[in-house]
């Protein structure tokens, strides 16, 4: 509500995360809720909010780990993955609409890689990261 104050909603840039590594026997119903929920609920709630706006673009931001996996993530992987079905899907039924998923690799300076934890485990195993400003420039490209 508060958004269309400025206007009709054009956009949405849908960036929630919740990642926590853990084996799969260690991880309680509310973290895989807190992890699904955010990323592909509220996805699936923000497309559902805007259905009579006229939206332009479309864009989620995902991760690497949906496609590949990652040590401790399947939660997070699950939901990666399921963000892209649900844009895929969205695009098939908005053919007229620019919807994209982006699938980041680890940024160094700010997201869930970024905490020193996740940092140093991906470090240790050779991971390489992105910078802020070359994530914009591939965002805007």
């Amino acid at each position: 509500t508060e958004a269309r104050s400025h206007g009709p909603v054009q956009g949405i840039l849908h960036g929630a995360g919740v990642e926590v590594a853990k084996p799969l026997d260690r991880k309680s119903d509310e973290l895989y809720q807190a992890t699904f929920g955010g990323k592909v609920d509220g996805l699936v709630h923000l497309l559902a909010e805007t259905a009579s706006d006229p939206l332009t673009h479309v864009v989620g931001f995902g991760s690497v780990s949906g496609r590949f996996g990652g040590h401790g993530q399947v939660d997070y992987a699950m939901a990666n993955e399921a963000l892209v079905g649900v844009l895929a899907a969205y695009r098939a039924a908005h053919p007229g609409r620019a919807v994209t998923s982006m699938s980041w690799a680890a940024f160094s300076e700010v997201g869930l890689a970024a905490r020193s934890s996740a940092k140093t485990f991906l470090e240790q195993s050779g991971q390489a990261f992105m910078t802020p400003a070359v994530g914009a420039r591939h965002l805007l490209r």
